[in-house]
């Protein structure tokens, strides 16, 4: 058994339907594997959710094992977040 810490797109994608993400989630249970989340993820999904999505939203993420962070790991997010955003190149449709 492995423990997987799911990334915030992937869980969005699973309420949303999307990209087969509920199909990979299900094949990781059959296979026993702990699928977790953390305060990142809860935050995140938190911050985009709309009213109707709240029990479904709730469902899965409570169906989650929840993984406490540390200060340095919560830091080490910010940090790699940030990296991210200034390797990020900028949009720009052309008219």
């Amino acid at each position: 058994m492995t423990r997987f810490l799911l990334d915030t797109t992937f869980i969005i994608d699973v309420l949303n339907g999307k990209r087969n993400r509920a199909v990979v989630m299900k094949e990781l249970i059959a296979e026993q594997h702990e699928l977790a989340c953390c305060a990142i993820n809860v935050a995140e999904v938190y911050a985009g959710m709309r009213g109707p999505e709240k029990q479904k939203t709730e469902v899965l993420l409570r169906s989650l094992e929840y993984v406490p962070m540390s200060w340095e790991a919560s830091r080490l997010a910010g940090h790699l977040k940030q990296e991210g955003r200034a390797k990020a190149k900028p949009c720009r449709s052309q008219i």
